[in-house]
């Protein structure tokens, strides 16, 4: 049986769990962290698009991306996604460890939502 509230894809492939960093954000930003996380073994370009949901209500209530505290934990978990490329979303996660990166975020999360929409397609 799996556990209903830590399952797999929550710490698939990382040295650390999803919560573990998404806890050190705001509801939104954490919310965005989890679906953007989860999204290749779960609900793929639905959860991108929960996590830009997120993203944008966030920005659109001027909640900032920045750890409520622990910046240097938060900092070497970011680095760590973004060094392993998890979730296809290298790039976000390395955008994530400076603040005030959220409208580069934005792009970055418009950019891998094509991408997986054409591979979904045939097209790469």
């Amino acid at each position: 049986m799996t556990d209903p509230t830590n399952p797999d894809y929550y710490k698939d492939a990382a040295p650390f769990e999803c919560i573990e960093l998404s806890r050190w954000y705001s509801s939104d930003w954490g919310q965005f962290i989890q679906y953007l996380w989860r999204h290749k073994q779960k609900n793929g370009i639905e959860d991108l698009k929960k996590a830009m949901w997120f993203a944008r209500d966030a920005i659109a209530h001027s909640i900032p991306m920045t750890p409520t505290s622990n910046p240097m934990t938060v900092g070497g978990y970011l680095q760590w996604l973004s060094d392993h490329n998890h979730a296809d979303a290298g790039r976000i996660w390395k955008s994530m460890v400076t603040p005030g990166n959220e409208h580069q975020i934005l792009l970055q999360l418009e950019t891998l939502i094509a991408r997986e929409e054409n591979h979904g397609n045939g097209t790469d």
